[in-house]
């Protein structure tokens, strides 16, 4: 199981929401400081934060959920804790979520810190969309994390390939791919659904190389 397949919504932006609901925070699964494959003898593990994005601007209260599937028990997130700029946060600040899941109760005192909250599963799961928010205060917003085989009516992996035809002397750096924003779903006039997702591009050459992209090619069949 390749269970890096859906790494995708890494970064949840409460700042972006419409007006009457945006919240000046952002959160974001930490890949550095995650084990999402993990080798033998090692627990899978998730480590978010959670940052205002002007520290000029606080809630008068913060309690930070992040959803997960009921068959993932609280009781199964091992070494899970919280903490406000790295000062540990007492063990009952985290609560259990009933939908599946846990909410931390972010100190009055630290709501200008960055809250941190990693935690441990001994069973490894695949990546795909939990969500995070603000109970009460905002929407939920897709953020990557564990999840079961049910939580959605389809899973798809598709391959995509982009080819470019390059000049002789071109020198290729490492890519990256960014999703932008959020993938939409929309309805067609004949009842069928397009989900469309904006992916951003990033392929470093050396400054004389001539690069011209061809047309992508979408392959479906790969597992």
């Amino acid at each position: 199981m390749d269970i890096q397949a859906k790494v995708c919504a890494l970064f949840a932006d409460f700042s972006r929401l419409p007006s009457e609901k945006a919240l000046p925070y952002i959160a974001w699964l930490d890949l550095a400081e995650s084990r999402l494959t993990p080798g033998a003898l090692q627990r899978q593990k998730f480590v978010y934060h959670i940052a205002p994005v002007d520290r000029r601007e606080t809630l008068d209260s913060a309690r930070f959920a992040l959803r997960l599937c009921r068959q993932i028990p609280f009781a199964d997130c091992q070494n899970l804790r919280a903490s406000a700029d790295g000062r540990d946060l007492p063990p009952d600040a985290i609560h259990p979520l009933a939908e599946g899941g846990f909410v931390v109760d972010w100190p009055l005192s630290a709501v200008q810190a960055v809250l941190s909250v990693q935690f441990e599963l001994a069973e490894a799961r695949p990546i795909g969309r939990a969500e995070a928010f603000f109970p009460g205060r905002s929407a939920r917003l897709a953020l990557s994390g564990p999840v079961c085989g049910d939580d959605a009516a389809g899973q798809y992996v598709w391959e995509i390939a982009l080819p470019f035809a390059a000049s002789a002397d071109v020198r290729l750096g490492e890519p990256a791919i960014w999703c932008l924003g959020a993938p939409r779903v929309e309805r067609e006039a004949d009842g069928c659904f397009t989900i469309r997702q904006r992916l951003f591009l990033d392929l470093p050459a050396n400054h004389a190389a001539h690069l011209q992209r061809g047309k992508p090619q979408i392959n479906q069949s790969i597992t």
